[in-house]
This record gives structure tokens, C-alpha cells and sequence, in this order.
């Protein structure tokens, strides 16, 4: 039976419905794009069949933006020998693989290489979720991700990392050996990138790479570090990839993916010109009927705020807020590591209370999708915590700076969750 208003496009039975999130497959996949990041950090954004688009880290909007050869690769070995490497994504899709639109795949994001039969994406905000399977991996594959996102604590909601859990189920009769490699471009200094650094890094809390940069000074824009870290403990790093032309870089490093190997390079890796790709790979027995949960966290500290839509020369530069709290993007990390448990079981305590309510799915979705706003490069901080925003992101600007009341004072979810950043702007 349709409601009796003709205007609403929803049977009676999907308005009482209790809602649950929205499982995507296909060539619905091909549209999403999920911000990983925290309030005024900037975001990451996860693609519909588990693609990493739209590095919009920079403190500017860049959609489109990837880093090169930055993916997850997944190698499995049974008992008897047999063997399969998948990258962690389901099958390639879209009409617009190149920037002509003609739809051949790049190889500086792995799109020729061996994925997933299949993937579906469960987006329930702030978490998702990718469902992978192909007959021939052995394990059941789950990738979860998120960013802490915590109402009343907008500091802890506002921390610049990624949060990727896999979770390994064997349903097998016997134990399988994983290798998970995660891989991460040293893009620091963009557009004007080179004299890249990346090191090898064990904190006891975290291990993995740290990358700098040496060709901009810290005060500058440009400036800023990265990390691509785990907190398990059977980890292996190469600090950069074998530097070649055309095919070669991917092919060398698939070549040791596929045999489940990874030739561990700890020394500071320097490069003047161009950029590197470090990796790091994560070593799991899963035994039979059981399962493995392994972590990997990408996180980034781009302190330094230009502002970009200034006519001015020089432009003015300010200190983001999450700089000002922690140093760069290896004591993020650390925070993080020191408070995982709180910070993970805070947003899953407010994500089962969004989606354990008894609203009808399309008003779950509506507002689930409008929160995830505030991860995207709408919204900044500034030094002393005050909220800043847009009117919204075009592809590479903000629209209509200065927390515009016209449209801010509309907003409910910073009020209702966030009301100390509500209060700042007013």
C-alpha cells in the first residue's frame, strides 16, 4: 500500500520498516566514494569495489586524486602447496579509468592485476564494509573501515588516519598461511613533490614506514608527513619499491606478492626526484574454522593551512588544529595506538545506535550520508579548535568560504553532535 500522501515515494511498509544499511554491488560500486578522515583533517576516500581515491590530504579538495601503486594485495597458501594472490578489490568497473574516459585500466592503482571475483560494500557510516570472495582464495575476506567518530569529542573525532581492519576467516579443514602487503606512494610536497624520504619504524606500539619530506621547510604549505603502520607484530617493510620504467616497478612487486614474499629493506630510502612506494607486509597463520583480524592504518599530518581562494601574495597560512595537538603523523599514530580500544569501542557504540533504531531505512541513509560531510575538506579547524566551513567542494575548490550562515545554520548534525564546534562559530 503507497502512503497517502502521493508525494512520497515509499510504501507504507518501507516508512515502518526498521532501516538497516545498504548493501551496494555491481555498478552501483562505481559511484561511492566513502571519506576515511576526521573533522578538519581532510579524508581518504574508500571506492565502491575497494579502490583508494580522492587523496584529499592536501587541505584543498582534489577529487581524482590517487597515489600511485597504493593498494592491498592478498596472498594466501594452503597446506598442500596450492597458492593465490588477489589485490583486495573486487572487479574493475566504471567508464572513466583514464581521464579520456576510454577505459583502460591504469597500472599505477593495479586495475590489470588479478582482483576478487567478487565484492559487495555495506556502507553503515562511520563504518564500511567490503564483502570479498573468489573461489580460488581459500579465506573468506571482510575489510572494515573507518576513522574514530565519537559525538560530545570532536578531538578525537578530528585525528588524520584511516583505519583499514581485514579479517581473515578460514573455512577450510586445515591452517592457511596469509601474507597481507599494503602499499603506500611518498607523496608529500604535492604538486610539487620529490626529495622524499621513507623509514623503516618500530615503536613497540606501532611498525611499519614513515615518509618526510626534505625539499619543503615546516613552515611551509607543502609541507608534511605520512605513515603507513600496523599494530601486529609479524611484519616485514621494504622502504622502497624497485625504482624502473613502464611496467617494471609493478611487475617486480607482484612477482614477490605472488610467491608470498617481500624483500624486507629497512634503510632510509632517499629520492631526489620523482617519489617512491614503500610497502609493508603482514605475515597471519589463520587455523581451520577460525579467523584473523589485521590491521593497517594509514595516517597523514599536512599542518600548515594555506588559504588557497586568497587573491593575496603570499598567501595566509595558519596551523591546522589537529597539528596543533599532535606533532606529526607518527604521533598520531601513537595516540592512536595508546587509545585504540576507547576510540574504536566509542564509534561503534554510536554507530549500533544509529543503526539499531527503529527509523525506516531512507531516513537512516539520508542522514547517515549527510554526517559523513563533515570528513570531507568542507570543513576545517583552526588553531584554537573554532569550526570553519564551506557551502561545499567542487573538484578542486571550496564554494563560498566563511561558515556561511545562509547554510550552516540549517545544519543539524554539528549541533546535535558536535555542539562545542556549533558554539565556536557563532
Amino acid at each position: 500500500m503507497r502512503a497517502r500522501n502521493p508525494q512520497i515515494p515509499y510504501t507504507l511498509h518501507e516508512l515502518f520498516a526498521k532501516g538497516k544499511p545498504r548493501i551496494y554491488r555491481g555498478r552501483q560500486l562505481d559511484q561511492i566514494a566513502f571519506p576515511l578522515g576526521g573533522i578538519g583533517t581532510g579524508s581518504i576516500s574508500l571506492g565502491g569495489w575497494g579502490q583508494l581515491r580522492d587523496f584529499e590530504i592536501f587541505n584543498r579538495p582534489h577529487k581524482g586524486l590517487m597515489f600511485d601503486y597504493t593498494f592491498f594485495t592478498l596472498h594466501a597458501k594452503t597446506a598442500d602447496g596450492y597458492s593465490v594472490t588477489r589485490v583486495v578489490q573486487g572487479p574493475v568497473g566504471g567508464d572513466n579509468f583514464t581521464d579520456d574516459g576510454s577505459g583502460v585500466p591504469k597500472r599505477f592503482n593495479g586495475s590489470g592485476l588479478p582482483h576478487f571475483r567478487s565484492v559487495a560494500f555495506e556502507g553503515a557510516f562511520p563504518f564500511a564494509r567490503l564483502y570479498l570472495e573468489d573461489p580460488k582464495m581459500p579465506l573468506r575476506v571482510t575489510l572494515e573501515a573507518y576513522n574514530p567518530f565519537i559525538p560530545l569529542n570532536p578531538d578525537d573525532s578530528g585525528l588524520p588516519i584511516a583505519v583499514f581492519h581485514f579479517t581473515l576467516h578460514n573455512p577450510t579443514d586445515a591452517p592457511v598461511e596469509a601474507v597481507l602487503y599494503a602499499n603506500l606512494e611518498n607523496k608529500l610536497g604535492y604538486p610539487e613533490v620529490g626529495e622524499g624520504v621513507i623509514e623503516a619504524t618500530d615503536s613497540g606500539r606501532v611498525r611499519g614506514l614513515k615518509m618526510c619530506t626534505r625539499k619543503h621547510p615546516p613552515e611551509s604549505p607543502r609541507y608534511g608527513t605520512l605513515a603507513l603502520v600496523t599494530t601486529h607484530d609479524r611484519v616485514q617493510v621494504q622502504t622502497h619499491w624497485l625504482r624502473a620504467g613502464w611496467f617494471d616497478t609493478l611487475d617486480y612487486f607482484w612477482r614477490q606478492a605472488s610467491e608470498g614474499r617481500l624483500e624486507e629493506n629497512t634503510e632510509p630510502a632517499y629520492r631526489e626526484k620523482g617519489t617512491d612506494v614503500g610497502s609493508i607486509a603482514l605475515r597471519a597463520t589463520v587455523p581451520s574454522g577460525e579467523e584473523v583480524r589485521l590491521p593497517v592504518w594509514i595516517v597523514w599530518h599536512i599542518p600548515n593551512f594555506e588559504m588557497y581562494w586568497s587573491p593575496a601574495e603570499p598567501k595566509p597560512v595558519w596551523k591546522n588544529y589537529y597539528a596543533v595537538r599532535h606533532a606529526d603523523a607518527m604521533a598520531v599514530a601513537e595516540y592512536v595506538a595508546e587509545h585504540i580500544h576507547r576510540l574504536e569501542g566509542d564509534t561503534r557504540a554510536f554507530a549500533d545506535a544509529l543503526w539499531s533504531s527503529t527509523l525506516p531505512e531512507a531516513v537512516l541513509d539520508a542522514v547517515s550520508s549527510q554526517i559523513s560531510i563533515l570528513k570531507t575538506t568542507t570543513c576545517l579547524r583552526l588553531p584554537d579548535g573554532t569550526f570553519y566551513g564551506f557551502e561545499g567542494c567542487g573538484v578542486h575548490h571550496g564554494c563560498c568560504e566563511g561558515t556561511c550562515t545562509h547554510v550552516w545554520n540549517y545544519a543539524q548534525a554539528l549541533p546535535y553532535l558536535f555542539p562545542s564546534l556549533e558554539r565556536s562559530i557563532r
